[in-house]
């Protein structure tokens, strides 16, 4: 039997001892690391039509881990040169109030979640200084909306003040690993998408 409360312990010490082990090893890196973690509570009751009371109660822990100047030497203030830096972004959440009844009669109901949000590597300044790659999972804001893929950004920055910018990705859906939906595109839903499950975000 799924120990709701036990699981949820575990991984919130998961998620303190991952921050004390990053923090432990900044002396050991040239690298600059910085670590937030955020617990959040909600609790709420929806009334149904029967009479009965939909109890929820939220718990969610955010961890959020960045990394800069990874490149040797790039700390230096006078460092003029391609620069490395890593980002991830997890989330973890629970609702004390389901119970094992309601977890097998709702399908798709997770009593506790886990979601990648952003988990990416970005290489700036490359080519003397026209060229930026990142790769891994972003969260791309344009013209086009907001999305969430995994895949890679390029950007090349041309002598004539032009910037061409390319990106290659699968979209990022509740189904996916480690997945959510709030980013999904617009006018799809989880289900039934044929033609799109299988091809790229662009």
């Amino acid at each position: 039997m799924f120990d709701l409360r036990c699981e949820l312990t575990r991984a919130i010490l998961l998620v303190s001892l991952l921050s004390i082990l990053t923090v432990k090893q900044r002396s050991a890196l040239a690298s600059d690391v910085y670590v937030t973690s955020s617990l959040s509570a909600q609790g709420y009751s929806v009334p149904l039509r029967d009479g009965r009371r939909l109890h929820r109660r939220r718990v969610v822990e955010d961890l959020r881990l960045s990394v800069w100047n990874v490149l040797p030497g790039s700390d230096d203030p006078y460092y003029d040169g391609p620069r490395v830096s890593a980002e991830l972004a997890l989330r973890l959440d629970t609702d004390l109030a389901i119970g094992s009844a309601e977890d097998a009669s709702v399908p798709g109901l997770e009593p506790l979640g886990a979601q990648a949000l952003t988990a990416k590597i970005d290489a700036v300044g490359f080519l003397r200084d026209t060229l930026d790659v990142s790769a891994g999972r972003q969260i791309r804001v344009d013209s086009l909306g907001f999305y969430a893929f995994d895949g890679a950004l390029m950007r090349l920055r041309l002598p004539v003040s032009v910037e061409l910018s390319s990106y290659v990705g699968y979209e990022v859906r509740g189904s996916s690993l480690w997945g959510f939906d709030a980013l999904e595109l617009d006018g799809t839903d989880g289900t039934g998408r044929r033609g799109v499950d299988d091809g790229e975000a662009a």
